[in-house]
């Protein structure tokens, strides 16, 4: 096997292996605890954007996970914007700390607001999906 690339961010590798290897390493993959938004209270949203839509843009951005974390670790982030204004991922305020910090959630209009608390949680991916 030969590494490629290795940063903080990505691993590329090259090896000489059959699909049925690469496929189970890719689904082991989705064993990996990771830090994500699972939870999320919607008080106002007068975006564009369903509350379900905005709930799920939440769920994909991305946080730091520290080895120091446990199942039982839950976040919470507060996010409270009045528009007109475009909400980023950056704009979660809690003790957890978000990777990109520009990911556009949704674009609020003159006088409309977003108030909401999520809860991220450290689960697999199985975990997070269902």
């Amino acid at each position: 096997m030969e590494i490629i690339e290795n940063t903080k961010e990505r691993v590329v590798l090259r090896m000489e292996a059959n699909e049925s290897l690469a496929n189970a390493i890719r689904r082991s993959v989705s064993e990996v605890p990771t830090l994500a938004i699972d939870e999320v209270e919607i008080f106002k949203n007068d975006s564009a954007l369903y509350d379900e839509i905005v709930s799920h843009r939440l769920g994909l951005v991305p946080l730091k996970t520290e080895k120091s974390m446990s199942k039982k670790t839950k976040i919470e982030f507060k996010l409270s914007k009045k528009g007109p204004c475009t909400v980023y991922s950056g704009d979660l305020d809690g003790a957890g700390e978000v990777i990109y910090k520009n990911i556009p959630i949704t674009i609020l209009g003159k006088e409309h607001k977003l108030e909401l608390v999520a809860t991220a949680i450290l689960g697999t991916a199985l975990e997070h999906a269902k």
